[in-house]
C-alpha cells in the first residue's frame, strides 16, 4: 500500500476556535467523557479532545462544561448532553506537552466554552 508523506503540522500553544463534532466515552481505565472539537490549522482540519470524568455533580469539570454552555442542570434529573454540545463553536486553549512517545498539543479542558457571540468562527470546518 502507498501511503503519502505529509510534513508535521504543529499546532500553537493559545486560544483556538472550533466546533464540538462529538462525544466519545470511555471506560478504561476511568469513565470519561472526551469532547471531540474540530478545528483548522492553515487549511488543514485538526480534531483535538478534551477529557472530563463522566460524572455530573455540582462541582464536576463536566457539570461545570455544560454551565459554561448554558445547559440548566437541576439535581435528581437525567439529561442527554450529546444534543447540548455537538454542533456549539467553541474556543479552547491548547498547551504543549514534550513526552517519552512525542509532542502533543494538549486542549486545556477547563478552557472550552462557547464562542463570544460577537466573535465569528473563522477556522471551523463545514460539512
Amino acid at each position: 500500500m502507498k501511503l503519502p508523506v505529509k510534513a508535521k503540522i504543529s499546532i500553537e500553544d493559545g486560544i483556538h476556535t472550533g466546533v464540538i463534532i462529538g462525544l466519545n466515552y470511555r471506560d478504561t481505565p476511568y469513565q470519561y467523557t472526551d469532547v471531540v472539537i474540530e478545528f483548522k490549522v492553515g487549511e488543514t482540519a485538526m480534531q483535538l479532545k478534551a477529557g472530563y470524568p463522566t460524572s455530573l455533580t455540582q462541582d464536576g469539570k463536566l457539570y461545570m462544561l455544560l454551565e459554561r454552555f448554558g445547559c440548566d442542570l437541576q439535581v435528581g434529573k437525567d439529561i442527554d448532553i450529546d444534543p447540548i454540545l455537538i454542533g456549539q463553536k467553541c474556543q479552547f486553549m491548547t498547551m504543549t506537552e514534550k513526552t517519552e512517545k512525542g509532542t502533543f498539543a494538549n486542549v486545556i479542558p477547563k478552557s472550552v466554552k462557547p464562542v463570544p457571540s460577537k466573535q465569528a468562527v473563522t477556522s471551523v470546518i463545514t460539512a
